[in-house]
């Protein structure tokens, strides 16, 4: 295995997403205990020079996870070095950050900052936090106190700094058992119920997503009654295949979910519905009173985070489940691993793991996705959304909550 190159600051873990055994390692890193089931691994560094040093690295053990997610796992980690081939099947690399304590967003400790995760690319959903929260707080960066605010998405799994302030307003949780608590948390509000249990929090703090708070959602409402239906794809699996033809071809137009969240917006207001595999595509449409209905098209679809929200507007969950994955592209190793994924049920809880491509999908299998999409979408009954006066009642119990930090820690607030 090469060496960790020179200059580099941090030492670099390989590991496989389907085996946590002994492996090869960087030479300054010795002794580690790798955990896959709690998705997180520790190393112990030990040098001639400095002694003992723990250095923690944190994660998600997907299939073939890129470099650049893995930096964006819950915590917006340093610079990932090069990730490097090993056993022949996918990796996924961890840079470290040398601490005493658990990893956390490198940031200016006497600073307060809004803690998202930043999706290399692009995703609408993601992208809201800089929309959203700036035009709320609009001092709050100037606050010189070393506080953590989660916004909107998937934040609270796994481990967080135990020693930093961490209030809440709207993240959620991705999965059961994912909560790992600590006495500086403040929850002022979750996703959903689910997040709430995860945490032991009352149900009454099950807001609903804090989307809903962008005001550009609340300009107007009901899409175009003579538009297409719209498809928004989760932004991985846009990024998997030609999208625009495979709804093109089920008499739908395609949103690209890596666009900014203003165009996302535009070009879902010129939809009549939205058949949505992002759940920012569904919360949006939501908000706007245009008819949605959810669909899976790939492996990554996150149920427990669906459930979390849609339980917040008194929805059922009866998505589009389509009956093949559509991907350009796989290489052998990562295809191998599918397979076991497979036969495994690898998260079948929370994903699909009959969705992972085995083999690049041919021009059949796009139009018999196609097909299933058409055909979907002719019932209407599929199809519906939340009155807009309960939108704007969830929407006023968060700016309630958000009034009441805002007064607590001093911050100018402009709802």
């Amino acid at each position: 295995m090469p060496a960790v190159p020179p200059g580099a600051r941090t030492p670099v873990v390989q590991v496989t997403a389907l085996e946590m055994a002994d492996i090869a390692m960087p030479s300054a890193v010795v002794t580690p205990a790798l955990r896959l089931g709690r998705k997180r691994c520790h190393a112990e560094q030990r040098s001639n020079r400095q002694g003992p040093t723990n250095i923690r690295f944190h994660g998600i053990a997907f299939f073939n996870v890129s470099q650049t997610n893995c930096a964006q796992v819950h915590t917006k980690l340093s610079t990932p070095q090069r990730a490097y081939s090993l056993t022949g099947l996918p990796i996924f690399t961890w840079t470290s950050r040398t601490s005493n304590s658990s990893p956390t967003v490198a940031f200016d400790t006497a600073a307060m900052k809004i803690k998202y995760c930043p999706i290399e690319g692009g995703n609408f959903g993601d992208t809201l936090n800089t929309m959203v929260w700036d035009r709320l707080f609009p001092d709050l960066a100037q606050r010189k106190e070393a506080i953590l605010v989660y916004g909107i998405g998937t934040l609270l799994d796994g481990r967080h700094d135990r020693s930093l302030k961490k209030i809440v307003l709207g993240s959620g949780l991705g999965e059961a058992k994912a909560a790992l608590r600590d006495p500086n948390w403040d929850f002022r509000w979750v996703r959903g119920p689910l997040s709430a249990q995860g945490f032991g929090l009352s149900s009454d703090l099950a807001l609903g997503d804090p989307a809903v708070l962008w005001p550009e959602l609340q300009r107007g409402s009901g899409g175009t009654a003579s538009g297409p239906i719209g498809l928004i794809p989760h932004y991985r699996t846009w990024d998997s295949f030609d999208w625009i033809t495979v709804a093109a071809n089920a008499g739908m137009v395609a949103i690209n979910p890596r666009q900014s969240p203003t165009d996302v917006i535009a070009q879902a207001r010129a939809c009549s519905r939205i058949l949505a595999e992002s759940l920012h595509g569904a919360i949006c449409a939501d908000a706007m009173a245009i008819p949605w209905a959810p669909c899976i098209l790939a492996h990554r679809f996150n149920t427990f985070k669906w459930l979390d929200w849609l339980a917040t507007i008194n929805r059922p969950f009866s998505p589009l489940v389509a009956d093949r994955p559509l991907v350009r592209y796989i290489s052998k190793p990562k295809a191998m691993a599918n397979r076991l994924a497979r036969l495994v049920h690898y998260k079948a809880n929370t994903r699909h793991p009959f969705l992972r491509a085995t083999a690049c999908a041919t021009p059949i299998d796009a139009q018999w996705v196609s097909e299933d999409l058409a055909r979907y979408a002719r019932v209407d009954s599929h199809f519906g959304c939340s009155r807009p006066s309960d939108v704007d009642h969830q929407r006023q119990r968060m700016l309630a909550a958000c009034g009441s930090f805002a007064a607590e820690y001093g911050l100018a607030f402009t709802p």
